[in-house]
């Protein structure tokens, strides 16, 4: 569906003609707005409006020839830099057709995962670093508490005789095994979005095929039909706000995005 914005803003232009004529053939599943400017028009995809998924516009190259141009983030012209490497340039009405149906595409789940996941996994890292970080702080000793425990130990059997020992046995073995189940934890990684048509999609970057999860792109007809480890992970996120990272859970990063993690049946 290809709503007009204000075509108003573009009444008698020829871009206004090659967007309705493009809109005979639009197929999408979620809506696109299309927003005109002097000789230009944007498009956005309605579940993320704040940044145009592609444009379509009037232009000159160095000789001052005309021409029209799209400029996509699927489009990757190599031989170029900045923004005329996301571009296509022609002067046929009918080719710029044919790079609107190819380059004109809603947000996909990978993608919008992919903008997520550093995020996320930045997140994790520093979770896991503060595990290691706890273990430092409860294990390390001046060489001189070494050797003063050395010594009483060939004198008598183990029993700590320093206050920095005894606190490593109290609390530096707890957290160094914490640290070491952090970091031997068999965890999936997924990326769930909660669709405006309360269907679900979920993005999956592994292989590992927890809770019956494929890698790549998982659909469900609402949250009841997913998994129950996605739901439970979505009820604790639904309760916290947005971008507070809940250990062994995820994060949600937007009203309907969410980071999760998937452990092991």
């Amino acid at each position: 569906m290809l709503n007009l914005v204000n075509p108003e803003d573009a009444e008698g232009q020829e871009i206004l003609s090659i967007v309705k004529e493009y809109r005979k053939s639009q197929v999408s599943r979620f809506p696109v707005d299309v927003k005109f400017g002097q000789q230009f028009a944007r498009f956005y995809d309605t579940r993320h409006p704040e940044k145009s998924i592609a444009s379509v516009f009037r232009g000159k190259d160095e000789k001052g020839k005309e021409f029209w141009g799209i400029e996509s983030r699927l489009i990757e012209a190599t031989r170029f830099t900045g923004a005329r490497r996301h571009q296509k340039r022609t002067t046929d009405v009918k080719k710029l057709l044919r790079y609107m149906q190819d380059y004109i595409r809603t947000v996909a789940i990978s993608e919008m995962a992919a903008r997520w996941h550093r995020d996320f996994e930045t997140s994790i890292r520093d979770w896991m670093y503060s595990a290691d970080k706890l273990v430092r702080d409860h294990c390390t000793v001046t060489r001189d508490e070494l050797m003063r425990e050395i010594l009483r130990l060939q004198a008598t059997g183990y029993t700590p005789q320093t206050e920095r020992f005894a606190q490593i046995v109290q609390s530096g073995v707890p957290a160094w095994e914490e640290k070491m189940r952090r970091e031997s934890r068999k965890v999936m990684q997924v990326y769930v979005h909660v669709n405006t048509d309360d269907t679900v999609e979920v993005f999956c970057p592994d292989k590992l095929g927890y809770a019956g999860i494929q890698e790549g792109n998982n659909f469900f007809q609402s949250l009841d039909d997913a998994p129950v480890a996605i739901r439970q992970q979505i009820a604790m996120l639904r309760m916290m706000e947005a971008k507070v990272f809940v250990p062994e859970v995820g994060v949600r990063v937007t009203d309907t995005g969410y980071w999760i993690e998937v452990m092991s049946e």
